[in-house]
C-alpha cells in the first residue's frame, strides 16, 4: 500500500470503470436524445419551457394588475352624473370632522341626520323626469342585548332617525 504512483489492480480498475459508466448513465437518464448541437430534446424539456412561459405570463399579469395604470379619481367639481372622490370626501369630512361625535342621544347625531336628508333632497331635485325618488324619515326606539366577555350588556335608543331612499323608474311603478 505504498506510494502515490501505485498501479491499479484489475479488480480496482473494473470498479473505477464501472463507477464512471454509472455516472455517465445517470447524466443521460433525463433525456434519451440530443440534437446535433448537443441541446437536450424531448418531452421533459418542452414541459419545462411551457411551465416557464406560463409562470412568466402569470408574473406579467400580476405585475400589470398591481403596478399598472389606474384611473385617476375625479375632483369635487366633476360632472354630477359621475362618481367623484372629491365630493365623497367632502361629505365624509363634514360628517366626521365638522359634526364630530355622533353617539346616541348627542346633538351630532341629529345634525348628521339633517345633513344626510338635505343631501338626499338635493339628489331628488336633480333626478330626471323618468325617475321617481321617495325619501322617508322615521324615528325609532328600541334596545338590544349582547354578550361581551361573558357579561350581558343592554343598549337602548329612542328617537333614533332612520332615513330611507327609494329610486325607481316610472315604468316600474304600478
Amino acid at each position: 500500500m505504498g506510494g502515490e504512483g501505485q498501479i491499479l489492480t484489475k479488480s480496482r480498475r473494473k470498479s473505477v470503470d464501472h463507477l464512471v459508466k454509472s455516472k455517465n448513465h445517470k447524466a443521460r437518464v433525463g433525456c434519451s436524445e440530443t440534437s446535433d448541437s448537443g441541446a437536450p430534446c424531448g418531452l421533459a424539456f418542452q414541459a419545462l419551457c411551457i411551465l416557464f412561459l406560463v409562470y412568466a405570463g402569470f408574473f406579467w399579469a400580476t405585475r400589470r394588475a398591481l403596478y399598472g395604470v389606474h384611473v385617476a379619481p375625479l375632483p369635487q367639481n366633476a360632472s354630477l352624473d359621475q362618481f367623484s372622490e372629491g365630493r365623497t370626501m367632502k361629505h365624509i369630512r363634514y360628517l366626521a370632522d365638522d359634526i364630530g361625535i355622533r353617539q346616541e342621544g348627542s346633538i351630532g347625531l341629529i345634525e348628521a341626520a339633517k345633513y344626510i336628508k338635505l343631501e338626499l333632497e338635493y339628489c331628488k331635485q336633480r333626478a330626471s323626469n323618468s325617475v321617481r325618488v321617495d325619501i322617508d324619515q322615521s324615528f325609532v326606539y328600541g334596545s338590544f342585548n349582547m354578550i361581551f366577555l361573558k357579561h350581558s350588556i343592554t343598549l337602548a335608543y329612542k328617537n333614533h332617525t332612520n332615513i330611507a331612499i327609494r329610486v325607481c323608474t316610472l315604468k316600474n311603478i304600478s
